[in-house]
């Protein structure tokens, strides 16, 4: 994936949050529905640079919701 296409992606996942929040209101089922929407990312061949920057995106994703 290009940076672009990540930048999008993330974009889309930072939309769902609130979704994916209402849907799984426990913890351990949110986490497993959020790994599951990350999942996508750990089969991208990412550089290490991309993964620390999409890893960096989700930290703040994650931060404010």
């Amino acid at each position: 994936m290009t940076r672009p296409e990540l930048d999008r992606w993330l974009t889309g996942l930072h939309d769902r949050l609130p979704l994916l929040r209402q849907q799984h209101p426990h913890d351990s089922d949110f986490w497993a529905a959020f790994s599951r929407e990350t999942g996508r990312l750990s089969q991208a061949d990412l550089s290490r640079e991309d993964a620390t920057w999409v890893q960096d995106r989700i930290v703040a994703l994650l931060a404010t919701d």
